[in-house]
This record gives structure tokens, sequence and C-alpha cells, in this order.
């Protein structure tokens, strides 16, 4: 009924005895969890106008460099839950399998709360766990990791101006590309590339042209917006362009985003962001301890403006690479060796717990100058500089806003109260965060009452329990120690009479 336990080491002999062999060929319908693993033997394809819906906690397991394949018209719904994930991947990890394949599937497509290991292709791959040709792409939730391409190491997607990507909210690691390393996204398509953290990618071949960690190649309109990229490199030195983010004649949006560490070599390199006869508003990011912060490579008079960010503790700032080209409009940004423009200052930005500012209202004994020193009249950034999780107020502060924890159920009370905002009490805040490996959660009781405090993983498994017994009013706060817990995404679920706040929290190592 299966194959031999030797060509299967991932899977547990009781897996073994219920499995679901899916031999080659057309596949739809639905996809439950009692058929758990589903043994993929061959390439499997959804017929066109049909519909494969796989349900939570479904194991695909390929069991050999195999592909599915969604066209013409057809849909795959692969939709988990947070505590209940679809995962795709593959029994020989080496060889790993060959992706899903959107090529003019259905709108309806998706995948969230999904789990996308191993997808590996050689250098003239396009997408080594997904490939979306023409198409829209919703991804969500889902954590993509050891993925290999040529370009897109986890995703590539491809489209013309009908076309829309929706990337948000997930978690990309130690996947590889000649470029893209993560995600690769080309075409006259809109992309929208939010709420996910980017890190551990590393670059290691030798001679390329152009590399990044996400690409963005030719889009008419895109949006980063609140986004962590951290910790990737560039290990060969024979980079031309790339960066934590490389954005190449393109148009759009970089708006809070958090991006530091990263190191890339190479002379239009950036560790930061690299913009390449591109038209972009970059606002309210931090760029800390890359190779560089920004560079720019053949921008149009006025084509680049930089506002209210931090670029500091890199090895440059802004990089020209070619400096008789028109330069960025900076004005309201702290950065090395004080740039041309409105509002610019050069000075520590008194950065604590990670990247929040200090602020003596949060019980700081120093105020960084980058509180209130944003552009007069410009929006305010859902989320906070403070270490107490406070919302920013006033005049927007410069850099990077964390989010502020999200309330679940909606509409949730706390006994005989009115619903209130996120930032007020029995909100649970945590810094540093990113951490390595200890951080500490904080939360305030506006009474004595029972409370508990659990971290879970994505996959919805409980990894510890902070805090679980009755707690006085005031301000209480726990250490969480991840020493014995892989680099990734987890999230701190604070319980109190029938309120549930929920903090992501990112450990890297």
């Amino acid at each position: 009924m299966t194959k031999p336990l030797a060509s299967l080491v991932a899977i547990s002999l009781p897996f073994l005895l219920s499995a679901t062999e899916i031999p080659s060929g057309p596949v739809s319908g639905a996809w439950p969890a009692a058929g758990n693993p589903y043994l993929v033997q061959g390439d499997i394809f959804v017929p066109p106008g049909q519909t494969l819906q796989i349900h939570p906690g479904v194991q695909v397991i390929f069991q050999g460099h195999y592909t599915l394949e969604v066209s013409g018209g057809a849909v795959l719904e692969a939709a988990g839950t947070p505590g209940d994930s679809v995962t795709f991947t593959s029994a020989d990890t080496v060889a790993g399998w060959g992706g899903i394949r959107f090529d003019h599937a259905g709108e309806a497509s998706r995948l969230t709360y999904c789990r996308l290991f191993h997808g590996k292709g050689d250098d003239h791959t396009l997408g080594g766990a997904l490939r979306c040709a023409d198409s829209d792409l919703h991804l969500t939730h889902s954590r993509l990791e050891h993925n290999q391409a040529g370009h897109g190491g986890a995703v590539y997607f491809r489209g013309n101006e009908t076309y829309r990507a929706v990337i948000a909210d997930n978690s990309f690691a130690h996947n590889f590309a000649n470029a893209g390393l993560a995600v690769h996204c080309a075409g006259g398509a809109e992309v929208q590339f939010t709420g996910n953290a980017v890190f551990d990618h590393a670059m290691e071949t030798e001679f390329l042209i152009n590399g990044g960690v996400v690409d963005i190649t030719g889009c008419r309109s895109f949006i980063a917006e609140n986004n962590l990229i951290t910790h990737n490199r560039e290990l060969a030195g024979d980079l031309l362009y790339g960066g934590g983010l490389y954005v190449l004649q393109s148009q759009g949006r970089i708006v809070n985003n958090l991006i530091t560490s990263n190191i890339f070599s190479g002379l239009g390199c950036s560790g930061g962001i690299c913009l390449v006869a591109s038209r972009v508003e970059v606002a309210n990011n931090t760029f800390a301890g890359n190779s560089r912060g920004i560079t720019v490579v053949g921008l149009q008079p006025r084509a680049v403006t930089v506002t209210n960010c931090i670029i500091q503790f890199n090895d440059g700032p802004i990089i020209n690479y070619n400096p008789s080209d028109p330069w960025p409009v900076v004005t309201y940004t702290n950065l090395r060796d004080v740039y041309p423009g409105e509002g610019n200052i050069d000075a520590d930005p008194q950065f604590v717990a990670g990247y929040h500012l200090a602020q003596t209202a949060a019980g700081q004994p120093l105020q960084s100058p980058c509180v209130d020193a944003g552009a007069p009249g410009w929006p305010m950034i859902p989320g906070t500089t403070r270490t107490d999780g406070a919302q920013d107020y006033g005049l927007v502060d410069m850099g990077y806003h964390y989010p502020l924890p999200v309330a679940a159920p909606e509409g949730a009370t706390l006994a005989g109260a009115e619903p209130r905002s996120l930032g007020d009490a029995d909100a649970v805040s945590v810094s540093p965060n990113p951490f390595n490996p200890v951080t500490v959660a904080r939360f305030e009781l506006r009474d004595a009452r029972h409370v508990t405090l659990r971290v879970y993983d994505t996959a919805g498994r409980e990894v510890a329990t902070l805090v679980e017994g009755w707690r006085e009013a005031g301000v209480h706060e726990v250490t969480f120690d991840a020493s014995a817990l892989p680099s990734g995404i987890y999230f701190a679920r604070l319980s109190s009479d029938g309120l549930t706040q929920v903090q992501k929290l990112i450990l890297l190592k």
C-alpha cells in the first residue's frame, strides 16, 4: 500500500499504516486530515475548471521530484488554521519536490496557514515552492523554508497588469536562488508584500549580475510594508546589484520596515535596499547594521523620496552607484553625515530593546532625537516605537514602528468594561523583539484576575507557558527563554476574562 519505510524516513509508522497514496494524474475534490499523510507518487494536476480543497492538518509528502499543477481556471484551496497548518514537503529533503505551479489558475486559489518545505529546482527553475504565472497569488500566514530555484527560491510570481500578488504575514528562511533568494516578483502586476519576516538567507554562488532576498522587477505598483528583513547575506563577493530588498524598474512604496544586519558586497549592492531605475517612496523605515543602507542606480530626478527614516550604524548611509545621476530627495531622516534636506539629522537614535526608541515616557532616562521628529503633517504610523507598547502619538516618530498587540476575538470585552483600544491595559508587549534567545513579556492588569500567557509556534503547538494563575493589579514581567527552540516566528497569547491578546515574536539565532 505504501513505499518501503526506508524511503519515508520522516514519516512515523502509524502514518504509514493509514497513508493515502496519490498516483500521478488528475486530483480534485477534498483531502481531509483523516487521510494523512498523502503520499504523492508522480506529477499531479487539478483539471481545468475543477477544485482541490486541502483541509487543515493535511500533510502532503511528495515521494519524488514531482509537481502539483493548477492551470486552465482550476482552483487550489490549501487552507490551514493557526493551530493546524497544511504541510507540503518531500520524503527526500535533499532532492526535494517540484513545487506548486499556478498557470492561469482560478481566482479563488489561495494558500493560507501552510508550510512549504524543500521545494527544489535547478538554476533554470522559477520558484522552488511556488511558481505563479498569469494568475493571482494569495499566500498568507505560511512558512516557506529550505526551498531552492534559479529565480525566487521560495516564490516566483509573474503577471501583467491584470494580476495581483498578495504575500502577507509569512515567514521565509533558508531559501536559495540566483536572484530573489526568498521571493521574485516580475511583470507589470500589482504586488502587496506586507507583514512578512525574511531572515537567514545566504547567497554562495560565484558570479551574479544581481540578486536580493526579495526581488521586485518591472512591477507597475508595489507596496512593501511592515516587514522584517534581517540576517541575510551574500558570501561570494561578486554581486553587481543586490540587497535585502532589490527593486528594478518598478514603482511603489517601501513603508515601515525593519531592515537590519544584512550583508551584501559588490559595487551596487546594499544590505538594506537597492533601487535601480525605479520610482519609489521610502518612509518610516529603520536601516541598521547593514553593509549599506540604501543604494540607488540610474534614477530620474525626484524619482526616490526618503522621509522619516533612520539610517544609522550601516557601512554607508545612501550610495549612488553613478554619482553624476540624480540622488534621492531625503527629508526628516536620521542618517550619518547629514544629507542635504529639510529636517535631516545625524544623531545616535538611542535604540533600546531591539530597535525601539528610548523615551522618558516609557521609563528610559534618555529621549531619542527621533521621537516626534518626523515630517509635520505626516500620517501617524499604526504601531509603536516605545518599549511599553503604547501607540505612537503627536508628531510621527522617525523609523520603524513595531506592531501593536492584536485583539481576538473581535468585540471581546473584559468583565464590566467597554471594548478598549489595543494600546490600553491588559495588552502584552515583548522586548527585545526580534530576540536571541531571551526576551521579556510585559503586561498590565487594571485589577486582580486569573491570567494565562502561553507561547505557540506557527503550527499552533504550545511551546511554553509563561504565566498561569491569579495575578494582582499592576505591571507584570516574565522572561521567555527560547534557547531550546529553532529560529522562527512564535506567538505570545495573553488571555484574561474573555479577552485575548496576541503578539508576534521573532526568534533569530
